[in-house]
C-alpha cells in the first residue's frame, strides 16, 4: 500500500507542528536551528526546512530539544491536527486520528494489536472505545485548550 495524500505520517504531523510552533514565536528556520545548536544539536537553517517537509526524521532527542527551543510540549509537538482523519504508517496501514490523539496524550487504546510479529491495526474508520474517551475528559490537556470533543 503507497502513501495517501489525505492521510498525513508522523513525520509530516511533526514537521506541520514545528513550523506552526515556529511562526507563534515568530521565529525563522535559522533561529530555531540556532537555538537547537546552542542545546548541542548539529542544526543549521537547512535541517529545520528538511524536518518542516518531512524530508528528514527527528530523533527522541531533537524532539525533546524542540520542545525546549519552540517552548511547548512534546506533546503539543506531535498532536495531529483537528482536520487530520487518520494516519498513515510506512506500510500504508492507517489508524483513525482518534486513536492517535489518545496515544499522544499518554493512552494506549489497542489500536494496534499483535499476532506474533505482524500487526493487527485497526480499520482506520474505527474509532476508540468512547468510556475510554470518556475517562480521558478534564485530564491534563498537552498544548494548551485543545477542545476533547474532537476525540469523539
Amino acid at each position: 500500500m503507497g502513501m495517501t495524500d489525505d492521510r498525513p505520517t508522523y513525520g509530516k504531523i511533526l514537521g506541520r507542528n514545528i513550523s506552526a510552533a515556529r511562526g507563534r514565536l515568530q521565529l525563522s528556520q535559522a533561529a530555531i536551528a540556532r537555538r537547537m545548536a546552542a542545546l548541542g544539536f548539529d542544526w543549521h537553517q537547512q535541517t529545520a526546512g528538511a524536518i518542516e517537509k518531512g524530508r528528514r526524521r527527528v530523533t527522541a532527542e531533537e524532539i525533546l530539544g524542540l520542545s525546549w527551543a519552540l517552548q511547548t510540549s512534546i506533546a503539543a509537538l506531535m498532536a495531529p491536527a483537528p482536520e487530520d482523519q487518520a494516519l498513515e504508517f510506512p506500510s500504508g496501514e492507517a489508524v483513525s486520528i482518534a486513536h492517535v490523539r489518545l496515544s499522544a496524550r499518554g493512552f494506549y487504546d489497542g489500536a494496534v494489536t499483535w499476532h506474533g510479529n505482524t500487526p493487527v491495526v485497526s480499520p482506520a474508520a474505527a474509532m476508540p472505545d468512547p468510556s475510554l474517551i470518556e475517562a480521558t475528559q478534564g485530564t491534563w490537556r498537552p498544548g494548551g485548550p485543545a477542545d476533547w470533543d474532537e476525540l469523539r
